[in-house]
């Protein structure tokens, strides 16, 4: 990717001198250019070759591209041209502009830029909330409608087993009262065979006194 199409839609773009941390003693802290720009809410920044914009801009980098999340970094101006990055835990990147107007240009807009992105972030963080809460709350319906329709497999369930029971006790009463026909109606059968028997007895013994009379 080129640089053009690097920094394209840029809402600030320009080269800044960054102090080298690991300089040594005689050597100029300044010395290095970079080309930064800011582009939504990041700050990109490359080393140049020439330290001139439009060098840069054409691709005369010697260095790799880093970048900074702005939503991870606050913005401190300094003195004599100078503003610095400051990330919580203490790390930092210290910048020089060319002049104090450029360098609180660098400041305001990196403070504007900051602020947007931190807000974005945390309204994407309230939506993802929201959206979360909301989740829990379908959740929550789902598994009530699923629990709703559990009981109500359960009660119907209850009342299958209930009606069987009640089919149950009722083949068994009726089963019971099959039964206590039958015996009634064997009593019966038993009653009239011995009223049978005994009337038999009674016409034998009054034909036998009739013989014995007629005798």
């Amino acid at each position: 990717m080129s640089a053009e199409d690097e920094t394209e839609g840029a809402e600030l773009i320009g080269t800044l001198r960054r102090k080298k941390d690991d300089h040594g003693m005689f050597e100029d802290a300044w010395k290095n250019k970079w080309l930064c720009w800011i582009k939504g809410d990041m700050l990109h920044m490359r080393p140049t070759a020439s330290g001139l914009l439009d060098g840069a801009k054409k691709g005369s980098f010697k260095g790799a591209r880093e970048t900074f999340p702005l939503t991870l970094w606050n913005v401190e101006a300094l003195a004599e041209a100078k503003f610095c990055l400051i990330r919580p835990g203490g790390q930092q990147v210290r910048l020089r502009a060319d002049s104090q107007a450029e360098s609180e240009l660098w400041v305001k807009k990196l403070t504007e830029s900051m602020s947007k992105a931190k807000k974005e972030k945390r309204d994407m963080g309230h939506q993802h909330a929201m959206k979360m809460a909301q989740q829990e709350l379908e959740d929550m319906k789902r598994d009530k409608e699923r629990e709703e329709q559990r009981d109500v497999e359960r009660t119907r369930e209850r009342l299958r087993a209930l009606k069987e029971e009640e089919m149950r006790i009722k083949r068994l009463e009726q089963e019971r009262k099959e039964r206590e026909e039958a015996k009634r109606q064997q009593e019966e059968v038993k009653r009239l065979i011995q009223e049978e028997k005994e009337r038999k007895a009674k016409e034998d013994e009054e034909r036998k006194r009739r013989e014995e009379e007629e005798r």
